[in-house]
Parts: structure tokens; C-alpha cells; sequence
């Protein structure tokens, strides 16, 4: 997973932001934590300073583990002097990967 801040920085695999998000997930009070969310389920936030004092209040309320701490790091480092966070798995915006129909076709076609 990677964050833009004016470049590409890794901050996790695919595995460990996973494992952020099943951690973001089982939160008390998730709705006290709304940029902890939307950096989960939507993969942005335009609000970064409220994204980093949410971490730093959420990882008090439920103490993640090591791989979960390691990847609320790598958030935290580039949410730092930001506005406007996004998380994606590398590929472009509109990127997709194609469906097993999508695929069927193809194979039809040739």
C-alpha cells in the first residue's frame, strides 16, 4: 500500500493494511474515530492533521499489535505537514483489475 505525498512512499503491505483496517474495525466508539475510518474504508482523508490526533487518541482506546503499530508509523510519517492523505494498493486512479467474466470474454475473442 502505498501513500502520495508528492511521491509514492510503501507504508504497509497488503497484508499489514489489512490487518490496520481489522483493527480499525473492532474499535470502541469507531464513530469517535472518523478519519482512523475513512483512511480504512475509503482510502483518503481530507483532513490529515485530525487523521494523525485520531491514531495517536484510537491506539490509546485499543492498543494495536506490532504489524498494526508499524503501519500506523508509516501513516503517521507521511500525514505530517499534509492536508489531503491517500492510500492505494500502487495501481492508478480507475485502475481495475479484470473480472473472471471479463477475462471469459477475452479468451472467447481471440
Amino acid at each position: 500500500m502505498s501513500i502520495y505525498n508528492k511521491k509514492a512512499l510503501q507504508v504497509a503491505t497488503n497484508t499489514g493494511y489489512g490487518q490496520y483496517g481489522r483493527w480499525a474495525e473492532i474499535l470502541p466508539n469507531k464513530e469517535k474515530f472518523p478519519q482512523v475510518m475513512f483512511i480504512w474504508t475509503d482510502g483518503l482523508t481530507n483532513h490529515a492533521p485530525q487523521l494523525i490526533e485520531q491514531l495517536h487518541e484510537a491506539q490509546k482506546v485499543r492498543e494495536p499489535d506490532a504489524d498494526v503499530k508499524g503501519v500506523i508509523k508509516g501513516i503517521l510519517r507521511v500525514s505530517e505537514n499534509a492536508q489531503h492523505v491517500m492510500i492505494t494498493n500502487g495501481l492508478a486512479a480507475g485502475a481495475h483489475f479484470l473480472s473472471d467474466e471479463d477475462e471469459e470474454d477475452l479468451d472467447e475473442n481471440e
